[in-house]
């Protein structure tokens, strides 16, 4: 920017002047006629004509600078969106509201990171995160908190009476472990992923605050990190995020970058003069109404209250270069006087004529042209550029015409006032020295389908045969439950099951105990199928007792599966009108496309589904394939069945040994593979006894 502008001034600008007539008459009178800006700039001259004048101006300086140093050390940083807009803008009006009668519109994030699998369901891990998440609610400007911690509370709660003196944390690893696989055997897989990650590695405090304001981020820093070095493990570190801290990462880079940018300014611009000059002496006096105007401006800042943050730092960076450039301009013109004419004052009071004026005229016309900012009301931002540009203006014109000159006068450098420096003039290979030197240092520093047949009557034939031949008298299996979630973490879970039909020959009675991981070891789920609700047992070991569970509809995950009950169990032929649509071959084998949709709206709400589609060997009936598809219409999850074999040959009964459930919507699959699955064994009645969910089978 600077060197098109540089470009601009020598060569378009002169040309155009070139091309303009000559002032008229009346405008050269006017150019003689004494005006406010003569009256000023002479008075300007007279404060440094004399010695006395001098020393007045240093102490008036050294007030003002006093004053406005003072003001800076009230300067606090403090980024707040809220604050770029005034108390009765909409917005800011609705934030209010909404901060009032909910938790918070914004969000505080304590960061938990364990060193393995598992870290976070250690007692000594989540006690600290109780601790924590105290100290962030006795903040007032958190309104509420939320992490595992809680849920684990009120599982506690609930499974020993409700008594609110029962929402405490289990101290046994084994019963959080336990307590986490009750829950998800009634809710879905991807519950608490805004919680805790798939491995239980590493988990969140969320804090929903009620303020934007770094001034909150910088207290819960000074009240938190103590008590995470205090209270936390060595096995887990913990980091501070959230939609609060974002902007103030941001601030506190942006305003370390321009307060460097603003000490790069000093430096470059000193050794660009003392290189273009060849002279210290005046590059250091250069350097004068520069600072001047960088401690106007915090000054300023402190006093009124104005914050550091982004925008004011950015403005502040710009505007320090404003008082070099008129020291500069002014430094030259007296030089020039001094060149043509002996008498000192006489130079001194003609180079305020024409330099003091050129200067007070730009630093007019730039505050006049942002000033108008300063009539967005509301606007804050606007307020905060149109007064510290007029502020910059002010104290960098008038630090340059009586701080700058009385020191100049003072410290007489030869480049100015005479010697050998002035004699011989300032040759362009200096001057370009100094823009390559300076340059250099300010970037050191810086499918296709088939039409469809209605045969209605045979596709239910059909849909009945499939569910007959996978549906064996009685059965025990060893197998293993692998959950991935969309990123690819798996929970692999190794299982032991029964099964039993009852006498209807419809529904069934299912006996699932998990033998691994250790922790969950023994956890037994009897699930038995009924024309209404389905019940549900539940054992754990870590507490030794048995607890009876809400009955589940058909839509619910078994087992915290992507698999629902209704998958597992099988969805009734006759709650389900069926249509052959088309043959197909999958993976080999021919099959026998098979649509159905629900019977009525109550079967729809219970299984969750708007319809299905069937892919039915033609071989064996078995079902290959199965797209399920939410009320919405859209997909929502696919099944496969692979590794079908014929587990029961006298029934002609078959399974599939390895059976994937993808759920399309949330990237998360369930793979259930046998390693065993016999048909030949006795059951004995008792063994869907709730009363024997503590023996083996």
């Amino acid at each position: 920017g600077i060197a098109s502008v540089v470009a601009v001034e020598l060569t378009f600008t002169p040309a155009l002047r070139a091309m303009l007539p000559p002032p008229p008459v009346s405008e050269t009178d006017a150019e003689r006629a004494i005006t406010f800006w003569d009256r000023t700039t002479t008075f300007l001259a007279q404060q440094v004509e004399t010695p006395k004048a001098r020393r007045r101006i240093f102490l008036i300086s050294a007030i003002v600078m006093a004053v406005l140093l003072a003001g800076a050390t009230q300067i606090h940083v403090n980024n707040s969106v809220r604050s770029f807009f005034g108390d009765t803008v909409r917005e800011n009006l609705d934030d209010q509201f909404l901060n009032r009668q909910m938790a918070g519109t914004n969000t505080f994030y304590v960061l938990v990171e364990g060193k393995a699998d598992d870290a976070i369901k250690d007692p000594a891990v989540l006690k600290a995160m109780d601790k924590t998440q105290a100290l962030l609610a006795a903040n007032p400007q958190v309104g509420h908190t939320l992490s595992i911690v809680d849920m684990l509370k009120q599982i506690n709660r609930g499974l020993n009476g409700g008594s609110p003196s029962a929402a405490i944390l289990p101290d046994s690893r084994d019963l959080i472990s336990q307590y986490l696989l009750l829950y998800s055997l009634s809710g879905e897989p991807g519950d608490f992923d805004g919680l805790v990650d798939y491995p239980y590695r590493n988990a969140i405090i969320q804090a929903f605050v009620k303020t934007d304001s770094s001034v909150f981020v910088a207290d819960i820093d000074r009240t938190l990190l103590p008590a995470i070095k205090a209270n936390f493990p060595d096995t887990v570190s913990v980091r501070l995020g959230g939609s609060v801290t974002t902007p103030t990462a941001m601030n506190e880079v942006m305003v370390a970058g321009k307060i460097m940018n603003i000490i790069q300014i000093v430096i470059v611009v000193f050794v660009a003069t003392a290189l273009v000059f060849r002279s210290l002496s005046l590059a250091g006096l250069i350097l004068v109404p520069l600072i001047a105007t960088i401690i106007a401006v915090f000054g300023v800042m402190g006093i009124l209250g104005i914050p550091l943050q982004i925008a004011t730092s950015t403005l502040a960076a710009l505007a320090v270069g404003i008082g070099a450039d008129y020291a500069i301009y002014f430094m030259w013109r007296l030089r020039e006087e001094l060149r043509q004419q002996t008498d000192e004052t006489a130079a001194l009071r003609a180079a305020y004529a024409s330099a003091g004026k050129a200067v007070l005229f730009v630093a007019s016309a730039v505050s006049g042209g942002y000033i108008v900012l300063m009539a967005s009301l509301n606007f804050n931002i606007h307020i905060w550029l149109g007064l510290l540009t007029v502020v910059s203006m002010i104290f960098a014109s008038i630090s340059t015409l009586t701080l700058f000159v009385a020191l100049l006068m003072i410290v007489r450098p030869k480049v100015v006032f005479g010697g050998p420096a002035m004699s011989k003039p300032l040759g362009a290979p200096s001057a370009a020295v100094a823009l390559v030197v300076s340059a250099c240092l300010g970037i050191a520093l810086a499918a296709p389908g088939t039409h469809a047949v209605a045969q209605t009557t045979d596709a239910a034939s059909l849909m009945a045969k499939s569910m007959l031949v996978t549906r064996p008298q009685r059965s025990q299996a060893v197998g293993r439950f692998v959950l991935t979630n969309s990123d690819g973490q798996k929970r692999v879970r190794q299982t032991t099951s029964i099964s039993e039909l009852k006498s209807d020959g419809i529904h069934t009675r299912r006996l699932v105990r998990f033998t691994s991981p250790a922790d969950v070891s023994g956890t037994s789920v009897l699930t038995i199928e009924n024309d209404g609700d389905d019940d549900i047992w539940v054992y754990l070991p870590a507490l030794k007792k048995v607890r009876r569970l809400t009955a589940s509809n058909k839509r619910d995950a078994f087992v915290g599966t992507d698999f629902s009950y209704g998958d597992i169990l099988g969805h009734p032929v006759a709650e389900w009108t069926h249509r052959l649509v088309r043959s197909e071959v999958v993976d080999g084998v021919p099959s026998q496309v098979v649509e159905s949709r629900p019977a009525t709206p109550a079967v729809a709400a219970n299984t969750g589904y708007s319809r299905r589609v069937n892919w039915i060997s033609s071989t064996n009936g078995v079902v290959l394939k199965t797209e399920f598809y939410a009320p919405s219409g859209t997909l929502l999850k696919v099944y496969s069945g692979t590794d079908i074999r014929l587990v029961d040959p006298k029934a002609r009964r078959y399974q599939p040994m390895r059976q994937v459930m993808k759920n399309v919507v949330t990237g998360h699959s369930t793979l259930i593979e046998y390693t065993s699955f016999r048909t030949d064994i006795s059951i004995s009645p008792d063994q869907f006894q709730p009363r024997s969910l503590e023996r083996s089978f």
